[in-house]
């Protein structure tokens, strides 16, 4: 064996270890006030990243993808509470409570539940005040790790928590490179995803669901191209039934089936969805279920950037209140998925490619956009490859200097940085695929 390749060995050998050290340390040890020391770590791992989706096999890669997915879900998450939420309502549904019905002061001030265990969950809850907004097929998977493994808030329930995400995050390693291959992409495309330290901290280390969505998604779209339309109708409707997300990628099917046949792809979308729904159904859980979607997107602001200046110029010189503000931007992405559903020819060269910057035109333009969103996009621009959203996987983690004080307070600097950024990479991709000029498959 040659010295290069030794050495290059050792090198890739001692950067993956490095990162599975530093992943144990931010999932163990790292509280999300502690923001200096938390960012230096996730800059070292995307460091390590950069080098190691270079220099690492598709099935080395998968093997360490897997085991540092397997380190985050073994441990209790110190950068998002979101899980205890997900602990409440599963056992409110363990205990033939509809979660949809009752916000968790509602449920504490009635003592409607075991006063020790509902105290706890309470004391560590965000957004107590609210109904819940998670979809039912959530509600089931949360129920399911309740019955499981229990609801203290240890490490126990936590990994029962992610035992979903999880499993769906090594089923979407595996399926990945076959999707592209499909495409007659580069298998290789998939390690942007597989070693992606946003996706390994916020999806297994920090419990968001997006990655059973993901995977849910990507085998649809496997079925979709291998033209069982009906199984791909089943698996999209079921993503929905994750996050609603996915409803926003329906009109991108305008041209790839005739009318007929996308009315009734669209219609066992929505029916499998209204199927879910009946444990929960009654007049209260719509109105509480809407009511609280709408106040979720009309009062909450995190990490915004044309949300953030519109919004505050619209109140300072015009008086107009903020909640008008975010229906009316959705005119931009609207407009965004009108061309990408109608046009005959585009530079975006494939289906997931489409539905990647549809959904990045949405969160430019939403009034929250956690770090943990932009993992849907990273898998799906992976047909694609783009450096946008290679670096806003990165600069996305700025965010969290919002949580160094009490109360929450977000540094409006950081987030023209984050956004400077990523403009300027989106407008550089833009314009080599323009030079490229691909066009539909």
């Amino acid at each position: 064996m040659q010295l290069s390749n030794i050495l290059s060995f050792s090198f890739d050998r001692t950067q993956a270890y490095a990162s599975l050290v530093w992943y144990f340390m931010i999932f163990n040890f790292i509280p999300r006030t502690d923001f200096v020391l938390y960012f230096c770590l996730y800059t070292l791992l995307f460091i390590s990243y950069f080098f190691l989706q270079k220099q690492l096999s598709l099935a080395t890669a998968l093997k360490f993808g897997i085991v540092a997915r397997i380190i985050a879900a073994v441990s209790v998450p110190e950068l998002s509470d979101d899980f205890y939420r997900f602990l409440w309502d599963g056992n409110l549904t363990i205990e033939g409570i509809n979660p949809y019905l009752h916000t968790p002061r509602n449920i504490i001030n009635n003592h409607l539940l075991d006063p020790i265990a509902a105290q706890e969950l309470f004391n560590n809850m965000n957004s107590p005040d609210y109904f819940t907004v998670y979809p039912p097929l959530n509600q089931f998977l949360f129920a399911a790790s309740v019955a499981l493994f229990g609801i203290s808030k240890g490490l126990f329930s936590a990994f029962g928590i992610k035992v979903w995400i999880l499993l769906a995050e090594i089923g979407t390693l595996l399926i990945l490179p076959k999707l592209l291959k499909i495409y007659d992409v580069n298998p290789r495309n998939a390690l942007l995803y597989t070693l992606n330290p946003l996706v390994i901290i916020e999806l297994c280390g920090n419990a968001h669901y997006e990655g059973v969505m993901i995977f849910l998604l990507l085998v649809s779209i496997y079925l979709f191209k291998t033209k069982r339309m009906w199984l791909s109708a089943m698996l999209f409707g079921l993503a929905v039934s994750i996050k609603l997300l996915p409803l926003l990628f329906l009109p991108l099917l305008f041209r790839k089936m005739n009318f007929i046949k996308l009315a009734l792809y669209v219609l066992v979308v929505l029916g499998l969805n209204l199927f879910l729904f009946i444990p929960f159904a009654s007049y209260d859980f719509l109105t509480n279920l809407s009511g609280s979607i709408q106040l979720y997107f009309h009062s909450f602001q995190f990490n915004s950037f044309f949300y953030t200046i519109i919004s505050d110029l619209s109140f300072t010189l015009l008086g107009i209140n903020k909640s008008y503000i975010a229906p009316a931007l959705l005119i931009f992405p609207i407009a965004a998925l009108a061309w990408f559903s109608l046009s005959k020819t585009s530079m975006l060269k494939n289906l997931p490619a489409k539905m990647s910057m549809t959904q990045a035109f949405y969160y430019f333009f939403s009034a929250v956009v956690h770090p943990w969103y932009l993992t849907t996009v990273l898998a799906l621009s992976v047909f694609q490859p783009v450096k946008y959203i290679l670096a806003w996987t990165y600069v996305a983690g700025l965010s969290y200097f919002t949580y160094r004080t009490l109360p929450y307070e977000e540094s409006a600097i950081l987030v023209a940085l984050e956004y400077l950024v990523v403009f300027i990479l989106l407008f550089t991709d833009w314009i080599l695929l323009k030079r490229k000029r691909y066009g539909n498959k």
